[in-house]
């Protein structure tokens, strides 16, 4: 009953460190870290609300530009006198359709209220639109520029996030590096010890200034390794702050060490020349600028004619309704218009003219002319002409941009997978020594430096793997930074 007793609680103890064992390991995982390092980015936080405030931006551009519906009171004048007392006043309506050809329809009653009777002089109801102009264009650019605002603070999100995971593993990769120059250093430590020892057994006295240079080499090399070690555990604490967890207080170098992950793996370099050539984020803007310009210059339109469609409510030239039109047309600094109304013998609403009314058609024009504006003009013309160019040289310098970086980047997953070969040699290498020297301590054939030199190299081999994996990791974060990815799982996700 006893042995059982204890077999039960020795098994109770196996799996409870299996299980603390297990949560540590988890949580100084590289997804634990790295998601703890992406939270702490406050770059990332700030695009992300940029983001947020650019849709609510595009949201209010839609409202401004849509249809949109207004009234008004117009001033309100009270006037009292001995024996009556008046009111004015002018209320208004109007509805604007800027899709529609930028039609508007306004209405504008201008009433006196005047000893209980209502009048109305020179109220009007227009209707306006245009026939040939830029502004439904202008409209639709409008929208356009801020849409694509907001898909650009989209993409820079996703920038962002791997602009800080690149961050991040270019730090871990950093430590990884200095945990080698630690290596490598106890390599040199062991060579000089070496000397040291060879010199004590040729019988060079302590004194000597020979066994002394050798002597203060290895003291230096110790020393150089502890500032190295000290250095490693501070900017390793530093990082685990930064992923929002906390080193073990006075951590060892190995216990530092066996803070970083290492359970990643090698990825295989992404083929660049598989990434469609049009997602090549510089190609893409440079295509983009390159419509936008096309579509503005089409927008901005040298010539535009409109047309009003007016009903008078007690005109002051007939002193009765009047129904009629006009044309305006607005060319280079030339302004134009022209309108017929007829009298329609009625008025609908009263009036406070006691004068008798006019039944003759009458006409109105308008002209303004600004010759400036034809100099000007002349400028825009060849501005327009200099923007195309410049369009064009963009798109063709992306264009150039990219065969480079396909270039680049191709030599470059060549020597990152020619590397990993390597690394993967001088470990399998350095790990048959070290068993070796292993075994050959346990017999007496090597001293127990020897061995811990074998190790030590073993140890360096393993980082090297560690970052390699890391210099593939960097690759292909890189490649996927080089162009856009719209596509649906990516939309909407903030």
């Amino acid at each position: 009953m006893k042995c059982t007793s204890l077999f039960l609680r020795k098994k109770f103890l196996f799996f409870l460190f299996f299980f603390v064992a297990m949560q540590c390991y988890a949580e100084n995982s590289f997804a634990r870290l790295l998601a703890g390092y992406l939270s702490q980015n406050l770059e990332l936080k700030t695009v992300i609300l940029d983001y947020k405030s650019k849709v609510l931006d595009f949201s209010s551009a839609k409202i401004e530009n849509g249809i949109s519906f207004s009234l008004s009171t117009g001033s309100v004048t009270f006037s009292p006198e001995e024996n009556s007392s008046s009111i004015t006043f002018s209320p208004s309506a109007s509805l604007k359709i800027p899709g529609a050809n930028n039609s508007c329809f306004s209405v504008t009653m201008p009433f006196t209220l005047k000893n209980s009777d209502l009048t109305l002089e020179k109220g009007s109801a227009v209707f306006s639109v245009d026939l040939f102009s830029g502004k439904k264009q202008q409209t639709e650019i409008t929208l356009k520029k801020s849409e694509r605002e907001v898909l650009e603070l989209k993409r820079k999100i996703r920038t962002a996030s791997l602009d800080a995971e690149k961050q991040f593993l270019k730090t871990l990769q950093q430590l990884f590096n200095d945990a080698l120059s630690i290596h490598t250093k106890n390599n040199d430590l062991y060579e000089d010890s070496l000397e040291l020892k060879v010199l004590e057994t040729q019988g060079y006295s302590k004194t000597s200034a020979k066994y002394m240079q050798a002597y203060m080499k290895v003291q230096s090399d110790m020393r150089e390794i502890e500032e190295n070690q000290r250095s490693f555990i501070r900017e390793t604490a530093l990082f685990a702050k930064h992923c929002n967890i906390s080193l073990k207080e006075n951590a060892t170098f190995q216990e530092a060490l066996n803070f970083l992950p290492k359970d990643f793996s090698f990825e295989e370099p992404l083929d660049i020349q598989q990434f469609n050539r049009e997602s090549y984020s510089k190609i893409e803007e440079a295509y983009w600028e390159q419509q936008l310009g096309k579509m503005e210059r089409l927008a901005d339109k040298n010539i535009t004619v409109s047309a009003e469609a007016e009903y008078k409510f007690n005109s002051a030239s007939t002193k009765q309704d009047d129904a009629g039109g006009k044309i305006n047309l607005e060319w280079g600094g030339l302004s134009f218009g022209s309108g017929i109304y007829f009298p329609t013998g009625i008025s609908l609403l009263p009036s406070s003219s006691s004068s008798s009314s006019s039944k003759k058609t009458y006409m109105e024009f308008s002209l303004s002319l600004d010759p400036s504006q034809w100099l000007l003009q002349n400028n825009k013309n060849k501005q327009k002409e200099l923007t195309v160019s410049k369009e064009e040289i963009n798109l063709l310098s992306s264009q150039n941009d990219y065969e480079t970086t396909i270039l680049e980047k191709i030599t470059l997953a060549s020597d990152i997978k020619w590397s990993k070969k390597s690394y993967e040699e001088e470990l399998q290498l350095y790990s048959t020594l070290e068993n070796d020297m292993k075994n050959w301590f346990s017999e007496g054939l090597v001293t127990k430096s020897d061995w811990q030199d074998a190790l030590n190299k073993k140890n360096k081999a393993q980082i090297q793997i560690l970052t390699n994996a890391l210099d593939s990791l960097i690759f292909n974060n890189e490649i996927k930074s080089l162009f856009i990815d719209d596509s649906a799982e990516n939309k909407g996700v903030f």
